[in-house]
C-alpha cells in the first residue's frame, strides 16, 4: 500500500511545493509590478496635467505680454496734461478747416483730482461749433478720426436764423454742443 500512495503523495508535494513557491515569490512580484506600473500611470497623468498646466500658461502669458503691449500703445496715444494746448488747438484745426467759429471749455480744476494709485484723469470739456451743418456734421466727423478720439456724453445740435450773403453755402447756422470728457496722461 505504500506504493500506490507514494506516486500521488510525490504529485501532491511537488503541486504544493510549487503552489508555496510561487505564493512566496511570483505573487509579490506580480504585486510590486503592479503597483510599479500603477504608480507609473499616476506619474504619469502627473506629468500630463503639469505639461498643459504649462502650457496654458504660456499662453496666458503670450497673451497677457500681447494685452501689455496693446494697453502701452493705447496709453501712448493719450494725451498728456502737457499736451494739452496741442489737443485744444488739433480741435481748433479742424473747426477752421471747415470754417466753423469754436469754443472750447475745459474744466481744468479736475485735473488735479488724480489719484496717487490711477495714472489717467478724465477731465469734463465741452466743445461749441458753430456754422453750417453740413459743416458740422464733417467736423464732428473729424473728431471721431482724431487718433483718440473725444469720449461723447451728450452731443446737441441746434439751428439758427438762414446764413445771408455769398459765404452761406447751403442752409442756415447750426450749433453743436459736444460735452465729453478728455483723458489726461499723467507723466
Amino acid at each position: 500500500m505504500t506504493t500506490r500512495w507514494t506516486a500521488p503523495l510525490i504529485a501532491f508535494v511537488f503541486f504544493a511545493a510549487t503552489t508555496a513557491v510561487a505564493i512566496a515569490f511570483i505573487v509579490p512580484t506580480a504585486q510590486s509590478i503592479l503597483r510599479a506600473y500603477a504608480e507609473t500611470v499616476a506619474a504619469h497623468e502627473q506629468l500630463e496635467q503639469r505639461y498643459r498646466s504649462i502650457l496654458a500658461r504660456g499662453q496666458a502669458q503670450r497673451e497677457l505680454a500681447a494685452r501689455e503691449r496693446t494697453i502701452s500703445a493705447l496709453r501712448a496715444r493719450i494725451p498728456t496734461d502737457r499736451d494739452a494746448l496741442a489737443f485744444v488747438r488739433s480741435i481748433e484745426t479742424i473747426a477752421a478747416a471747415h470754417g466753423l467759429e469754436v469754443r472750447i471749455a475745459i474744466d481744468w480744476a479736475a485735473m488735479g483730482t488724480t489719484s496717487a494709485n490711477r495714472r489717467l484723469t478724465e477731465t469734463p470739456m465741452t466743445i461749441e461749433l458753430r456754422g453750417p451743418y453740413p459743416a458740422l456734421v464733417a467736423a464732428l466727423r473729424d473728431l471721431e478720426r482724431r487718433p483718440l478720439p473725444i469720449a461723447a456724453a451728450s452731443i446737441t445740435v441746434s439751428g439758427d436764423a438762414p446764413i445771408a450773403g455769398p459765404q452761406s453755402g447751403a442752409g442756415s447756422r447750426a450749433q453743436l454742443v459736444v460735452q465729453a470728457r478728455a483723458l489726461w496722461r499723467t507723466p
